[in-house]
């Protein structure tokens, strides 16, 4: 489990963060670390953090897989050329996809048990109010914010309903947002979660100057 302590590090928005300052970081060698990220809203940039994240770790050299939503899948379909495999097990529902992207695997209608042999897994659990058992099961638990006010509901909503020793793995992600809008919300998740800018580029591949993802790998040990 992940502990964190949360203090506020001055500077411009893409370098402010609020992090932990004393964190139990995952091994790096424990067999397949699981991430999971779902959104305060819709269109907050989930699926985007997803694939950047996966893309990020891959980079650094780790094996990894990210499962989208299938509207997410179909959505990526329709942007790049992607060679698709399809599996139709007994006894589900609906399909099962694969595809391998820039190096890293994007599957949709399967579940992290489902699956073996990825260093890390970036699962895309969607609306946080539909997903709450899912995003729960992470080993880092990455919830995204828009920064705009109205999300404090149902984010302290969020800490009701979570123990406190779970909420050790939880990390509020900020979206590209100005300055004054983030800090509003650190201030109202001090000493309850910690924070992280992160960049919404508008390309998920473009990983320039994305310090945001280094610190979040860092906080599983990579």
């Amino acid at each position: 489990m992940l502990k964190t302590e949360s203090k506020v590090r001055r500077g411009s928005p893409s370098q402010q963060q609020v992090l932990p300052s004393q964190k139990q970081a995952l091994s790096a060698t424990q067999q397949q670390t699981l991430i999971t990220i779902a959104g305060i809203d819709r269109k907050v940039g989930t699926t985007h953090l997803a694939l950047s994240l996966a893309l990020k770790a891959s980079a650094r050299g780790l094996s990894c897989g990210v499962i989208l939503q299938p509207d997410s899948f179909e959505s990526l379909k329709q942007c790049y050329v992607l060679s698709v495999r399809k599996e139709n097990p007994e006894g589900c529902s609906s399909a099962r996809q694969f595809a391998s992207f820039a190096g890293i695997s994007i599957m949709c209608g399967v579940l992290p048990g489902d699956l073996d042999g990825f260093q890390l897994l970036v699962w895309d659990c969607g609306l946080l109010g539909e997903s709450k058992r899912r995003f729960a099961s992470g080993d880092l638990c990455c919830v995204v914010s828009g920064g705009q006010a109205w999300e404090l509901a149902p984010l302290n909503a969020l800490l009701l309903a979570t123990s406190y020793e779970d909420l050790g793995n939880y990390v509020v992600c900020i979206r590209g947002i100005d300055q004054d809008d983030f800090d509003y919300i650190c201030q109202q998740m001090a000493g309850k979660l910690p924070c992280v800018f992160v960049q919404h580029k508008p390309k998920w591949s473009d990983l320039t100057l994305r310090e945001d993802l280094v610190t979040l790998l860092r906080l599983i040990g990579h």
